[in-house]
């Protein structure tokens, strides 16, 4: 008699949330009734296909895969007062100089209003993306980490965030995709 073992198909994790903390993206999803905490540590940052693509090392716990990508899927905008233009980045207009009202702010009666949703004192406060797919096994996960949505909060508590923050809403409005040199350098500590 010939018996069949029925496979069991892995359960799937679908998102993960994370926060920005200093360079990196740090979270926990539970898995089993057991919590696993995750580090995304992006080393590179480019613009591929007009979309923003962070690559590095995924790591829960002692465990970890180098070169993940972490393709931009969507954004949400962020509430509040927008980061500052980093001191250390030149201003490329007069405009631009932290301090000064663009003109921009100065509404004419027949023009909507700007928000801080909107041109230039918008930003990032959330990034979605779609990881690269990750072997739940050899991270010591018991689940399909095959399509992973990283949800990547943006509310930065130093310096070095807020750059980060500053640079990648430019990046995700259109604004430059010569910042790219200075994610990058920010990255590489």
């Amino acid at each position: 008699m010939l018996t069949q073992k029925k496979r069991v198909a892995a359960r799937k994790l679908y998102s993960a949330p994370g926060l920005l903390r200093g360079r990196e993206f740090v979270g926990e999803f539970e898995a089993q009734g057991r919590a696993y905490q995750f580090t995304y540590a992006p080393a590179a940052a480019a613009v591929s296909g007009g979309r923003l693509e962070l690559t590095g090392r995924f790591a829960v716990g002692r465990r970890a895969v180098e070169n993940v990508k972490a393709t931009l899927a969507a954004t949400q905008g962020g509430l509040g007062v927008a980061p500052a233009r980093p001191r250390s980045f030149p201003a490329r207009t007069p405009s631009d100089q932290v301090g000064v009202t663009p003109e921009a702010d100065r509404v004419a009666p027949d023009v909507l209003p700007l928000t801080e949703a909107t041109a230039e004192r918008g930003f990032v406060g959330v990034l979605y993306f779609r990881l690269s797919p990750l072997d739940g096994r050899a991270l010591g996960v018991p689940l399909d980490l095959g399509g992973v949505q990283l949800n990547a909060r943006l509310a930065p508590t130093s310096d070095l965030e807020r750059e980060l923050q500053w640079f990648y809403s430019e990046i995700v409005a259109g604004r430059g995709d010569d910042y790219l040199a200075e994610i990058n350098r920010l990255l590489k500590g």
